[in-house]
C-alpha cells in the first residue's frame, strides 16, 4: 500500500469515528430528561470518545509532536481563554492544555469556527503541520464544517 493510501485510510477511519461519536452524543443528549444544557465532560463516554478522536486528528502530522497542538491552537484562541487554560492547576503540560482547549471548544460549540479559521490561515497551519497532516487537507477538513 502506498504511503498516501495509508494516510487516506487513517483519515477516513478517523472521520467515520468522529461522525459516529457525534451521532451518539446527539442521541444521548436528546434522550436526556433534563432540559438544562449539559456540558461535555471527560467522564461522559461518548464525549470522551469524540475528544479522543478529535485529539488524534489534531495531533496527526504535527511537526513538533511532543508539545501537542496547544502551541498551534493558541494562535486562534482568544486571550481570555488562553489565560484561563494556563491557570488550570491540574493541567501542567502543553498536551494537557491542548486537550483542555478541545473540551472548552466543544462546550462552547466553537469547534466549527476554529476549523474555519484553520482553513483561512494556511500560512500558520503550514508552520505547525507536515504536508500530509489531517489539518492541512482542506478537502478532508471540510467534513467538520457540516457537523
Amino acid at each position: 500500500m502506498s504511503r498516501g493510501g495509508g494516510t487516506g485510510t487513517k483519515k477516513d477511519v478517523l472521520l467515520e469515528l468522529v461522525s459516529r461519536d457525534i451521532k451518539e452524543l446527539q442521541r444521548v443528549h436528546s434522550e436526556s430528561k433534563s432540559s438544562d444544557v449539559k456540558a461535555f465532560t471527560e467522564a461522559e463516554e461518548p464525549a470522551q470518545l469524540l475528544c479522543d478522536h478529535l485529539d488524534h486528528i489534531l495531533m496527526h502530522g504535527l511537526r513538533e509532536f511532543e508539545d501537542g497542538y496547544w502551541p498551534f491552537v493558541r494562535h486562534f484562541t482568544r486571550n481570555e481563554l488562553v489565560q484561563r487554560i494556563r491557570q488550570l492547576k491540574r493541567v501542567t503540560t502543553s498536551v494537557g492544555r491542548g486537550r483542555s482547549w478541545l473540551y472548552t471548544a466543544l462546550n462552547e460549540q466553537s469547534v466549527e469556527s476554529y476549523i474555519r479559521m484553520f482553513a483561512e490561515n494556511q500560512d500558520i497551519v503550514e508552520g505547525f503541520y507536515l504536508r500530509d497532516a489531517f489539518i492541512r487537507d482542506m478537502e478532508v477538513c471540510k467534513w467538520k464544517l457540516t457537523m
